[in-house]
């Protein structure tokens, strides 16, 4: 990724080029978590928010993630579905910005240069921790590309949509899934609601 010299960055983001402690609990808290279950939360936020799901860190020496929500926020978040919740008196490790190879301390989501000081909402965090902790992964496929999501018994049943998890009614077909189980694949027929009618439609 190539950052263009104007682009606007958080205040409490380091210089390029160097990992610098912070302190959390003044800018954010964080909620730390481990490495897969990092990745698949990352993954519903990506959905939900169309890749702009706010600050997230990824410290791969550790195999650990951390996800920026803001300073006070962390009662939002369960514990029992985290790792750690991070507040005032604990430092982390924090990239620049241009750190965003999966070596060492990285981005795998960078600050948002259209409002560098968005974080993660913390609702939206405890809701994909809680879908990724209680989902598997299937695949469906988008336009001419298979795509990994990650799906619950109610969007495997049809009664939630497989974009953003309602189950409010009226839901509509939304094409197929393939699940993988014991060798063997099965294919269930999914839904999607009004606000997704036809998006990303296999």
């Amino acid at each position: 990724m190539t950052l263009t010299p104007d682009r606007t960055t958080p205040l409490w983001a380091p210089p390029q080029h160097t990992v610098v402690p912070v302190e959390a609990g003044i800018h954010w808290d964080a909620v730390a978590v481990g490495q897969e279950l990092g990745l698949a939360a990352l993954a519903v936020l990506d959905q939900e928010t169309r890749s702009q799901p706010g600050p997230v860190i990824w410290d791969t020496r550790v195999n650990r993630f951390y996800f920026l929500v803001p300073a006070g926020s962390l009662s939002a978040v369960d514990p029992r579905l985290s790792g750690r919740l991070l507040g005032r008196g604990t430092w982390i490790a924090v990239p620049g910005l241009d750190l965003v190879d999966p070596i060492g301390v990285c981005w795998p989501a960078p600050p948002n240069p259209s409002a560098p000081e968005q974080l993660v909402d913390p609702l939206r965090l405890a809701a994909a921790l809680h879908h990724a902790n209680t989902s598997q992964w299937v695949t469906r496929n988008v336009g001419d590309r298979a795509q990994e999501i990650l799906a619950s018994a109610d969007q495997l049943a049809g009664r939630a949509c497989i974009i953003c998890r309602t189950s409010v009614g009226p839901l509509y077909s939304a094409g197929s899934v393939t699940v993988p189980g014991d060798g063997v694949e099965y294919v269930r027929e999914v839904v999607s609601c009004t606000e997704h009618q036809g998006v990303h439609r296999g």
